[in-house]
């Protein structure tokens, strides 16, 4: 009964009161941001069709957790649901939801070679969504809120910005909500996807571009609805046209259609691209079925894939070394050419 008027209070609260320790319905609550923790990998079963051995270490975000896939196997690295994950040199920040029960969750930074994880930042949003290290400076797209946070690499905030308007009282439903998911920093620019919610809204989905002081540049539509993920190559912008094609774009052309699946999650090294694909259903159903990931390489062939049973949508993906779509790496991606047959 306890957990039922916590959560109701939680949504009516949810963008009406800041999150910060002198809440007094978070810090009741305090106990479940442990500030460390141990890490206790699970070993899960995976399966695997195609040339998908030789893959170097990737981590993918899940609804069912954070999971380290290398070598054809797996482990949940952290359960519950997990979206952000970034890193710079052996450090990882994983965005991971505190407990099943609650909407608040936290920034979690991971060390996989001791096994610790400690609480960067303890009373983070319900639905942030990607995360990323840019100039130093972790970027968080806290979307319920239409906000950019960023925090120094200790979790120390900086500051939290509105670009597009603070929601007010109306939340999600005002005018000037955009659903920001995605952040990719390629040294000159800063680029946040706009999901838009386009099937609620009808608006398509936009690609705002800042320049390094987040100061916005530039808007534009682009031909995808309900769209994640960017990277910036020398051919052009590459995204997730997640429900209107179900596909990878690059610019506006398809490079890749998927009939059938919602595409998010986007990795790119020197030889392969990484697309995540969940099963387009109820979200109660994608919350308990599979996510795979397809394998690529840059003739847009298909080498495999990969599929995760039990873990519900797929958020992120991660190469663990070379990625591409991390914004530390952005010079990776000059190595980038598609070359499809």
């Amino acid at each position: 009964m306890l957990d039922a008027v916590f959560r109701k209070s939680l949504k009516a609260f949810n963008g009406l009161v800041p999150l910060h320790k002198e809440n007094p319905l978070i810090k009741a609550y305090a106990p479940f941001w442990t500030p460390q923790f141990h890490l206790k990998p699970t070993h899960v079963t995976i399966g695997c069709e195609g040339k998908v051995m030789d893959l170097p270490p990737f981590m993918i975000g899940t609804t069912a957790g954070a999971f380290l896939i290398e070598n054809n196997k797996a482990q949940q690295i952290l359960p519950h649901y997990v979206y952000g994950i970034t890193q710079k040199n052996k450090n990882i920040w994983i965005f991971a939801q505190t407990h099943p029960l609650f909407d608040f969750s936290r920034l979690v930074e991971v060390n996989l070679q001791t096994g610790i994880a400690k609480t960067l930042v303890p009373y983070l949003g319900k639905r942030v969504h990607q995360i990323d290290v840019i100039n130093n400076h972790i970027y968080v797209t806290d979307t319920y809120r239409n906000a950019i946070i960023r925090y120094d690499l200790e979790g120390k905030h900086i500051d939290t910005r509105h670009p597009f308007g603070d929601l007010g009282k109306d939340g999600r439903s005002a005018k000037n909500y955009k659903h920001m998911n995605s952040v990719y920093g390629d040294g000159a620019h800063i680029h946040i996807f706009c999901h838009n919610e386009t099937s609620k809204t009808g608006n398509a989905s936009e690609i705002a571009t800042f320049d390094t002081n987040l100061k916005l540049q530039n808007v534009k539509q682009v031909a995808g609805t309900n769209g994640h993920n960017i990277l910036t190559t020398p051919q052009g912008q590459l995204y997730c046209d997640s429900l209107g094609r179900n596909s990878l774009n690059l610019n506006d052309e398809i490079l890749l259609r998927l009939d059938g699946y919602l595409t998010r999650g986007l990795a790119a090294n020197a030889h392969n691209i990484l697309l995540g694909t969940s099963l387009i259903t109820s979200r109660d159903n994608r919350d308990k079925g599979h996510c795979s990931v397809h394998v690529l390489d840059y003739q847009l062939q298909s080498l495999g894939n990969i599929t995760i049973p039990g873990t519900g949508n797929i958020h992120e993906i991660r190469f663990m070394e070379g990625d591409a779509g991390l914004s530390r790496n952005a010079k990776l991606t000059s190595k980038i050419n598609f070359e499809p047959e």
